[in-house]
């Protein structure tokens, strides 16, 4: 029986490209509730579309799961999303492949437990002063021992979805109520189901920039560490909000910072216990050297593509590599700069595919254009829930072109 790839929950343009050309089989099981839609369901041997938001979703999945293995034997599963890592363990438990424990996908799910193995393993240096936040109460009791600004951020969802900054007292309750707000709204749209116990993180901001580091890491916890990703953040632009506007490669960090960055990274997914999966670590690198934000148990938003251009590898594809028995292999020199931007509006909009839109294919740098939003749809910052409606790539073999264009970019109104 033939081998496949399979992805779940969604899957989009720059993720499985690479696997194709492989000549290797790829399926998707698909969401159901997933905001962007699949364009290229000719060029996969399976798809099937679930609803994850249901009660008996994992009875839903396995049978999915079942009339798959009539066709294909799954090799690998890939989630390169937040929410479905836990139906990601649960169906590698069920096809008998490697995978996380329970307890440690928990620790990936709940930041806040996950700051507290930060901070047990590696020291309270290792990341920012933080704590669990249910009640109006413990917020004052938080903020009496920290300094404006904090940040207050949901446990549980990804895409700095309901991150907020809060510059002072007077503005801390109202962010607090319209966080908690925004989340029950959430899920009962997204998720089917109301939520009342709602937990949430505050923690002391840093300053300093945004960067990430995927790891490839064996079922028996080694690891290869790939290329750092610099990231610029909505609020480095002056938004406030912290969705990640850029993503590019090559890292600005100079050796003796990327070699400190990169063992703190391998002593986080260490102390959290992380196996046979791609990590992705978020840090922020200040004055004082790099300090952990977060880490997930998939990889990067954009990290297959944007690593493929520039070093001319595919994280995803070495990941199978090793599912197969063959060493990661990781180029450290870059081919090319290059840039995947996700503008978003600063206020809620219905989205329309404008002619700014359309002129960003002008670019002397421009590559690619991947819209991820239906036309009519909402849209709106990450900071009140919502995902980016599109995504622009840029290519160069000059830094300076490609800072050229996102300065462009940065100044274009798309909406």
């Amino acid at each position: 029986m033939e081998e496949i790839i399979l992805f779940l929950g969604s899957i989009r343009t720059g993720e499985y490209e690479y696997i194709l050309d492989q000549g290797l089989n790829v399926g998707a099981l698909i969401d159901s509730n997933a905001t962007s839609v699949f364009q290229d369901r000719e060029k996969l041997v399976w798809i099937e579309s679930v609803d994850f938001s249901t009660k008996n979703k994992l009875e839903l999945l396995y049978q999915a799961i079942d009339r798959l293995k009539n066709k294909f034997t799954v090799s690998v599963i890939f989630n390169t999303r937040e929410s479905y890592i836990y139906e990601h363990c649960k169906l590698s438990e069920y096809l008998r492949l490697p995978t996380m424990s329970e307890d440690v996908i928990e620790s990936l799910s709940n930041k806040t437990l996950m700051k507290s193995i930060f901070v047990d393993k590696l020291g309270q240096d290792s990341t920012a002063q933080y704590a669990e936040i249910k009640s109006v109460d413990q917020l004052d009791i938080f903020v009496k021992n920290a300094q404006f600004p904090i940040i207050l951020k949901p446990m549980d969802l990804a895409a700095s979805m309901f991150v907020r900054k809060v510059h002072s007292r007077e503005d801390l309750y109202t962010e607090y109520e319209n966080i908690v707000c925004g989340i029950k709204k959430y899920y009962k749209k997204n998720k089917s189901s109301e939520v009342t116990d709602i937990s949430i993180q505050v923690e002391q901001f840093l300053e300093g920039s945004v960067h990430s580091i995927d790891i490839i890491v064996s079922h028996n916890s080694e690891a290869w560490v790939t290329p750092i990703v610099d990231v610029k953040t909505g609020h480095d632009i002056g938004f406030e909000d912290f969705h990640h506007f850029v993503r590019r490669a090559p890292t600005i960090l100079s050796p003796e910072q990327k070699n400190i960055a990169y063992n703190l990274a391998l002593n986080a997914i260490q102390a959290l216990r992380m196996h046979s999966c791609i990590a992705h670590v978020e840090f922020i690198q200040t004055i004082d050297g790099p300090k952990l934000l977060e880490i997930a148990g998939r990889p990067g938003a954009h990290r297959n593509r944007l690593i493929e251009k520039s070093y001319g590898f595919s994280l995803h594809q070495e990941f199978i590599n090793l599912s197969f028995g063959k060493v990661p292999e990781i180029p450290k020199q870059e081919k090319y700069n290059c840039a995947i931007i996700t503008p978003f509006p600063k206020q809620h909009k219905i989205f329309h595919k404008t002619s700014a839109i359309e002129e960003s294919k002008h670019l002397l740098s421009f590559s690619g254009l991947n819209l991820r939003a239906d036309e009519g749809c909402e849209i709106g910052p990450a900071s009140r829930g919502y995902y980016s409606s599109f995504s622009i790539e840029l290519i160069s073999n000059k830094r300076k072109q490609i800072d050229k264009d996102i300065e462009t970019i940065e100044k274009t109104n798309y909406f």
